[in-house]
């Protein structure tokens, strides 16, 4: 017969258990931290441990704006997380974090933490001017958006709330514009997403593949130029080798000719 348990056994258990859960965190603790430290990889930040920049080239926070972004936010989630220095400085998207400060004052537990990218070479303190250039390269990379993505933000908007509408000129007591609701979710213009709910999908999907091929051709020219550069950079260094080799009467292409010509092949192909 089995005896039962005594508090030791109990208590040990316990114990086991609290050790694994601590280890479990410490291993959640360092992943994050690791995050933090690359960039292009958002994770969690408590609104509260962002701070502005201390530079004069931010520009003011529309209010209008930020109230759009609330509605999108809670019914999308944040398209593009935020961008913040090393310090956690704001370096890009003020409306969005003013949105979720403001989400994070009805909900903590639910938008006490915001999507970011940190950039652990950035100090904005220190680079005002980089700070500056890297917002700016941020909302041109909004920009890039595509006409899948803008329309399937659409279809899950007019779903979440059926008072969206894209028909033009006036309309009814009830409804809303979805297009200018949209250019302030991603930040760009009323012109600009029109294009892009307008453009077929199909016909998107050609651009874009034809777009992801000539990419592709570049790159792979871009390698063949390291190619051949690699290729002149050894032939020439196997000919002065074998020429000096024929200084010390050591002559290498004497006793293999053919691989003098090969070698002189590659260098003049390698420099065309």
């Amino acid at each position: 017969m089995a005896k039962p348990k005594g508090r030791r056994g109990l208590g040990l258990s316990a114990l086991k258990a609290a050790e694994a859960g601590r280890r479990s965190a410490e291993a959640d603790l360092r992943v994050e931290e690791h995050n933090a430290q690359r960039e292009g990889v958002a994770h969690l930040l408590p609104v509260d441990s962002i701070t502005a920049r201390p530079s004069a080239d931010i520009r003011p926070v529309d209010e209008e704006h930020v109230a759009s972004l609330v509605e999108s936010i809670r019914a999308l989630g944040l398209m593009q997380p935020i961008c913040v220095d090393r310090a956690h400085r704001l370096v890009a998207g003020a409306h969005r974090l003013a949105a979720y400060r403001t989400l994070a004052q009805e909900d903590p537990q639910r938008w006490g933490r915001v999507p970011v990218v940190v950039d652990p070479d950035l100090d904005a303190a220190e680079d005002p001017e980089r700070a500056l250039r890297k917002e700016i390269a941020e909302n041109e990379k909004r920009r890039n958006l595509t006409p899948a993505e803008v329309q399937g933000a659409a279809q899950r908007l007019m779903a979440h709330d059926p008072s969206f509408t894209r028909k033009a000129g006036r309309l009814k007591a009830g409804e809303r514009p979805l297009t200018p609701f949209l250019a302030d979710t991603f930040g760009v213009s009323v012109r600009h997403v029109r294009a892009l709910l307008n453009t077929p999908l199909q016909e998107a999907q050609e651009a874009q593949e034809a777009q992801e091929a000539q990419e592709a051709q570049e790159a792979q020219v871009d390698t063949l130029g390291d190619f051949k550069r690699k290729v002149a950079r050894s032939a020439r260094r196997l000919l002065k080798e074998g020429a000096k080799g024929a200084e010390d009467q050591e002559d290498t292409f004497s006793q293999d000719p053919a691989l003098k010509a090969l070698l002189e092949a590659l260098l003049k192909h390698a420099q065309s």
